[in-house]
């Protein structure tokens, strides 16, 4: 994937969201950011340390998603590090389709399907439709390699209809 195509496909994922959350200008506050976190389950956790040139930090692990902020942070760069820490929230989907695209060039078709199934979760969870039909057909290819050939091709046209 070229740069320009990944920034294009974060671009999309941006508008979606913007549009999900009838964000209409280009202006956004702290407000709708936080009501964005709110609806996607995502905790945010202030960071009383000080690091160099660090001001946020996104994880997901067995607590769930978190967004670390840096504690006293003016308004302004408080709103752009909110902002381009749910991008790592949002393009999480995009990882796991990638993971499993990987895996299908590979011809590991368990460990495909294995991250195939993680981006169909996520997509579905956050609303996300073009990593929705492309877990969906990479499980298909996976589904097919297994040996559950019309199960496999059914998910192939599910995905290139979605």
């Amino acid at each position: 994937m070229l740069r320009s195509e990944y920034y294009d496909q974060l671009k999309t994922l941006a508008r979606d969201v913007r549009a999900r959350f009838g964000l209409t200008t280009p202006r956004v506050l702290r407000s709708d950011l936080r009501r964005i976190y709110r609806t996607e389950g995502i905790r945010i956790d202030l960071w009383p340390y000080k690091f160099k040139g660090l001001r946020g930090a996104y994880f997901n692990d067995e607590l769930g998603p978190t967004v670390l902020l840096a504690k006293g942070l003016p308004q302004d760069p408080m709103v752009f590090t909110m902002a381009h820490e749910l991008k790592h929230h949002v393009s999480l989907a995009s990882a796991q389709a990638w993971a499993a695209i990987f895996h299908a060039l590979y011809r590991d078709a368990t460990a495909a399907q294995e991250q195939a199934e993680a981006a169909i979760t996520l997509s579905t969870e956050r609303g996300i439709p073009i990593r929705l039909a492309e877990g969906v057909l990479l499980r298909g290819w996976a589904l097919a390699m297994q040996g559950q050939t019309e199960e496999g091709i059914a998910q192939l046209r599910q995905g290139m209809a979605t």
